[in-house]
């Protein structure tokens, strides 16, 4: 974990987490969101 280790303070400021896709920021990540429910 990025966070736990000191690497970013933020999910998002870690280039590599799906949050930066949550967060609308740019990633070479694609995340699919499923409406399972």
């Amino acid at each position: 974990n990025p966070v736990k280790e000191k690497i970013v303070t933020l999910p998002e400021d870690y280039y590599f987490s799906s949050a930066r896709n949550y967060a609308s920021l740019d990633t070479d990540l694609k995340v699919t969101v499923l409406d399972l429910f």
